[in-house]
């Protein structure tokens, strides 16, 4: 079934965390700006060396840049399976031009979820979060340490970073934007219908569980 999800949420709600749970339970495909920016950074084309200036920065990208990538993926995803959209979109313009990509190829987002949590939870959450260099795991120095001390339990690779766009300082500026430019596509997925609240600030295992609950709530629906 070809289910489409977009997960909504300030950084460190947890999105990349659960968006990994969707895929492993329900077979979809994960769309992470996150992963296709790094991917075009570690290219070394031009759209990549701009990219990496603004997300050093802690801003946002330019969404003629991310809706190119974006348009390039979802035509090879969507046919096959159904996809989660975790940082995309970020923008009402961002949300319009999916959902107009989307009805291109005769599809369309079926659930958008929205993980709540409070700023300065969010401040504590992601200044002591790291990841791996290599497959992108992400950990945590108080509420998620690898089993074995700078090894990834994922993949095994040695290497856990820090993002350059973790600090306190770009984590601030990130919210500022997200409250600014990014909340408004809750009232555009309310409008449509579509929109689910969760309390992100539970355990990770509870969050998970009401995603669920919502996503074979939605799967029950389109087989009517």
């Amino acid at each position: 079934m070809n289910l489409n999800v977009v997960l909504l949420g300030p950084p460190g709600a947890g999105k990349g965390t659960q968006t990994r749970h969707i895929v492993n339970k329900f077979g979809l495909f994960q769309l992470s700006t996150g992963d296709l920016i790094r991917k075009e950074i570690n290219a070394g084309s031009e759209l990549g060396k701009a990219i990496k200036e603004v997300v050093n920065s802690g801003g946002l990208t330019v969404d003629a840049h991310i809706n190119e990538l974006v348009r390039e993926c979802v035509k090879a995803q969507a046919p096959l399976q159904g996809i989660v959209f975790d940082g995309y979109p970020r923008r009402v313009a961002q949300a319009e031009f999916l959902d107009q990509l989307l009805k291109e190829i005769g599809l369309k987002i079926d659930l958008a979820i929205r993980l709540m949590i409070d700023d300065n939870l969010l401040v504590r959450r992601v200044s002591g979060r790291f990841t791996c260099s290599s497959c992108g795991a992400m950990y945590h120095e108080e509420f998620n340490l690898p089993l074995q001390k700078d090894v990834c339990d994922v993949c095994g690779h040695n290497t856990l970073l820090r993002r350059a766009d973790d600090s306190i300082e770009a984590l601030k500026l990130r919210l500022a934007l997200y409250h600014k430019e990014t909340e408004p596509i809750v009232d555009y997925y309310q409008t449509k219908g579509i929109l689910s609240s969760i309390d992100g600030t539970q355990p990770i295992e509870k969050v998970a569980e009401a995603i669920e609950r919502l996503i074979l709530s939605i799967q029950q629906q389109l087989k009517r």
